[in-house]
């Protein structure tokens, strides 16, 4: 019975992963219709004209062209960047690796950013908002310090390649989109 319960529970999880990285292709570059729960807010059906910014990695490889935050019910901002593949390749896995500073500078919590599955010259959303552990009205933005690509082969995700920024990539609040949980602009 344990096995039979835990296999379901793979299958729910896998199907899962599967389907919000169906979903992330399906929706690069273009305009999402309705609201998911997770819509970014340049995604969603809202009029207000989402702020652009631009921080190409010392590499080449990636720009970053937009970045939302929230203040969740605990006070607590979490924080998803939207990401341009520049190159000619598609990529099984992309991870930014970075800190939330608070509004005097200071180095406040590790945040990371995912995202699964980037097409060549496509930009996508990083999966879920990523918890700052900082509040609200003391909020100062993320610095990004790195990235992390891989890739399937054999079924089995592999390092291809990793970078630290020797130029911390800053992104303020001031630089950043406000939203609400669902991803409407406010």
């Amino acid at each position: 019975m344990k096995i039979v319960f835990k296999l379901a529970m793979v299958f729910i999880l896998v199907l899962g992963i599967v389907g919000c990285a169906s979903n992330t292709n399906q929706n690069n570059g273009s305009t999402n219709p309705g609201n998911s729960n997770n819509a970014p807010a340049s995604e969603s059906n809202n009029t207000k004209e989402a702020k652009k910014i631009s921080y190409v990695t010392e590499d080449g490889k990636f720009e970053i062209i937009e970045s939302n935050y929230y203040v969740s019910t605990d006070d607590t901002v979490a924080v998803n960047i939207r990401v341009k593949n520049l190159t000619d390749e598609d990529y099984d896995f992309v991870s930014f690796e970075g800190y939330a500073y608070d509004s005097n500078g200071d180095k406040f919590n590790n945040v990371g950013a995912s995202i699964w599955g980037i097409d060549a010259k496509s930009s996508a959303y990083s999966n879920a908002y990523m918890s700052t552990g900082v509040k609200g009205d003391s909020f100062g933005g993320i610095k990004l310090t790195g990235l992390t690509i891989s890739n399937k082969k054999d079924g089995t995700l592999y390092r291809e390649y990793s970078l630290d920024f020797e130029k911390k990539m800053v992104i303020s609040k001031d630089d950043m989109n406000e939203t609400d949980m669902q991803g409407n602009l406010k």
